[in-house]
Order: C-alpha cells, then structure tokens, then sequence
C-alpha cells in the first residue's frame, strides 16, 4: 500500500480536484493561492505564504461561500487546511463542490 492510499483511507470526505483561486486572511495578514482540491472536511491551498500548523484561516475561494478552518499540515507547495464546519454546513459545502464540479466539466467542454 503506497503513502497515499493510507492516506486516502484516514480522510474523511472524498477529494475533489479543483483549480481555484483563493484569497485567504491569517493573523491580519492577507495571502492569495490556489485551491488544487477540495472536500466538506477541508482543502489543499498551493500558496506562497508562510502559515503554521493550527494557524487559523479565513478563505474566499473563487464561486463558493466563504470557509474558516486551520492549518493542519504543511506540503509541498503550500498547506492542508481543514475547516471548521457542523453537519449542516458540510452538507451545505457538499451541494457547492457538487456545483463547483459541474461548473468545471463546462469548462472543460
């Protein structure tokens, strides 16, 4: 079993590839970068900026709601962020990938 698939089974939600703006806000201090993917329990933000794990972020990524959560692991290339939401607003969050997935095969076609 490779390092992914172990990692595939630990999360909760299924990962959406995506390639989304985001401008997010942590400490005051403002960043932009771009959602690689996405899921109701959090995000993969390819970004510049230096964040910490457990910093918490306020997200604005291009055609969705607004989404707070925290930094749960540095990559490569920018941060894991897992948001901060109840059962309501992961279903909710649900409905917007769903959307913004949609929204995507139209591009592409």
């Amino acid at each position: 079993m490779t390092d992914s698939d172990k990692l595939s089974e630990k999360r909760r939600h299924a990962r959406h590839p995506v390639d989304r703006a985001v401008n997010g806000v942590s400490g005051g201090n403002k960043h932009q970068g771009r959602v690689k993917d996405i899921s109701a329990s959090g995000a993969s933000i390819q970004t510049e900026a230096d964040l910490y794990q457990d910093e918490l972020v306020e997200l604005k990524i291009e055609d969705m709601e607004e989404l707070s959560g925290k930094v749960a692991r540095s990559l490569d290339d920018g941060y894991a962020v897992e948001f901060d939401l109840d059962g309501d607003d992961a279903e909710y969050l649900l409905d917007e990938i769903a959307s913004l997935n949609d929204a995507i095969r139209q591009e592409e076609l």
